[in-house]
């Protein structure tokens, strides 16, 4: 994640909700790269979705096999556009170009992020195809 963020130049604050072994690592390269990213832990389910509600893009950087991941499907239900790593089960709820932005590579993502960041219409439009293809 933090990679792509360097290489999107994301100016805006990255605000992480979860955790795992990783975190102190992230956090680490995050304040070595002087990136305004904050690090929420777990937090239940009516939090993480108020969280979610106010966001301007998801960033799914998820490189492992996912077989299904919910936060895809409540983003989209809320609108929100996504920037996410094409495997495994992703591809099934983020339909690149139309829902979301799919990634090979983490210079796709980052390429994908920044797209996102500068382009307040391609974000309407693929948060708004994430809504109705969810409901339908």
């Amino acid at each position: 994640m933090i990679p792509a963020i360097e290489r999107a130049g994301l100016c805006w604050p990255l605000i992480v909700v979860g955790d795992g072994p990783e975190r102190g690592r992230i956090e680490a390269a995050a304040r070595r790269g002087g990136h305004d990213v904050r690090f929420m832990g777990w937090l239940p389910r009516p939090d993480v979705l108020r969280w979610l509600r106010h966001a301007t893009v998801l960033i799914f950087p998820s490189q492992w096999e996912e077989p299904l991941s919910r936060v895809l499907l409540e983003a989209a239900t809320l609108g929100v556009p996504t920037a996410a790593m094409e495997t495994g089960g992703t591809p099934e709820i983020v339909v690149n170009e139309e829902t979301g932005l799919l990634s090979a590579t983490v210079d796709d993502l980052a390429a994908d992020v920044a797209r996102l960041c500068r382009d307040a219409g391609l974000r309407e439009r693929l948060g708004a195809a994430a809504r109705v293809r969810v409901e339908s």
